[in-house]
């Protein structure tokens, strides 16, 4: 399996969030890469720059977008938390819009994070 994108890291990210109160980046790296059954050759394989795991690199940008959705917080650094926003997504266990579309989740602008089919969740 190729090292997936960070959309397709995004609702696992927030389903381990909301296991616990808090969680270590680092931490949420690996449990995600054995979620997705990495081998060892995905999890180090590095950027181009040579300077970070691409995998790492993909769980961070799901992570940066996450929080500025408002589905998630960073109390320090490496550390991150759900908000209480987040329970509400959950509930709709829809899959999630790519990032262009984010800009219209209720908490950046009045539109919804989950889409079914081809129908968005308010309708």
């Amino acid at each position: 399996m190729p090292v997936p994108d960070y959309q397709t890291v995004m609702l696992p990210l927030l389903r381990l969030a909301a296991s616990a109160p808090e969680h270590r980046f680092r931490d949420a790296v690996e449990a995600l890469a054995d979620e997705f059954s990495l081998t060892p050759e995905e999890r180090s394989e590095l950027l181009p720059s040579g300077q970070q795991p691409v995998f790492s690199n993909r769980v961070g940008w799901a992570n940066t977008y996450l929080k500025q959705a408002g589905l998630l917080e960073g109390p320090r650094r490496g550390v991150f938390r759900p908000r209480a926003s987040l329970a509400y997504a959950l509930a709709f266990r829809g899959s999630l819009y790519a990032r262009p579309q984010m800009g219209s989740h209720p908490s950046m602008l009045g539109g919804s994070l989950f889409q079914t089919g081809s129908q968005d969740m308010r309708e």
